[in-house]
């Protein structure tokens, strides 16, 4: 969990994809924080496609933190 510091276990994780996903060669990943409830985070993120710079998939999470873990 590197926008917030905590080690956590997913909750919810919905995906939308958008177009094919290529197996073969590496997409981009990029992913950010949308809000820290205390309790929980949600997050979101997509796949790119770097060579066409096409949104591949969306997706929306949300995590919560393991009390006591830091990482």
């Amino acid at each position: 969990m590197r926008g917030t510091g905590r080690i956590g276990v997913t909750g919810e994780l919905t995906v939308r994809y958008r177009r094919p996903v290529p197996t073969e060669r590496a997409v981009l990943g990029v992913g950010r924080l949308v809000a820290d409830h205390g309790r929980y985070v949600d997050v979101e993120g997509e796949l790119v496609d770097p060579e066409s710079n096409d949104v591949l998939a969306t997706g929306r999470a949300r995590f919560f933190p393991i009390k006591g873990e830091k990482t």
